[in-house]
């Protein structure tokens, strides 16, 4: 709100549709580039999650840093490591994995996870090796699944949707490798 009777207190998480804007689309980039500004500038006080972003804020919103303060956030659901070897093949496969021998990603599909990127990655990792890939679909996710059509590797890739919490140390125990190529987090 540009006037307001109270303090506002104003959570920014990123700046990434003003700093990567191929990462957002349409009408929710057109907002969200405008929202982002306005809401820095009238906000009393401003809270991030990193002094990365908080650095952004300022410098994209022209505001000063010491309005800014910076909030980690929480741990949310703690994920409880499990031994790979409580983790049985029959498991992965139950969780849409097809083979034992996989990298692992996890996160939205949304472009600036970068996927198409690791998926090119990806064709340069010989057989038996596969690709499981968590996450919900975003936005703009045909790029995604285009790039696995045009390398040849859908049938060596594993689109697992989203995944409860439960799910993810299973997930992260047998993966021979995490992989994270995303582009931009706040």
């Amino acid at each position: 709100p540009k006037r307001h009777p109270v303090p506002i207190l104003t959570m920014i998480h990123d700046m990434i549709p003003l700093t990567h804007a191929e990462s957002h689309v349409g009408l929710r980039l057109r907002f969200l580039r405008r929202a982002l500004v306005a809401s820095a500038r009238s906000a009393d006080r401003l809270v991030t999650n990193s002094d990365f972003t908080a650095n952004e804020i300022a410098r994209i919103a022209g505001v000063p840093r010491s309005k800014i303060s910076v909030t980690p956030l929480g741990p949310g659901h703690a994920v409880k490591p499990v031994a790979p070897a409580s983790v049985a093949d029959d498991d992965l496969r139950r969780l849409g994995v097809g083979g034992p021998d996989y990298f692992l990603t996890l996160g939205t599909l949304e472009p600036r996870k970068n996927l198409p990127r690791l998926i090119e990655a990806f064709a340069g990792v010989p057989e038996p090796w596969r690709l499981a890939v968590a996450g919900g679909k975003g936005w703009a996710t045909s790029p995604v699944f285009e790039a696995a059509t045009r390398t040849g590797l859908d049938r060596r890739i594993d689109f697992l949707g989203y995944v409860p919490d439960e799910a993810i140390a299973p997930l992260m125990a047998r993966a021979r490798a995490f992989v994270y190529p995303s582009v931009a987090e706040g």
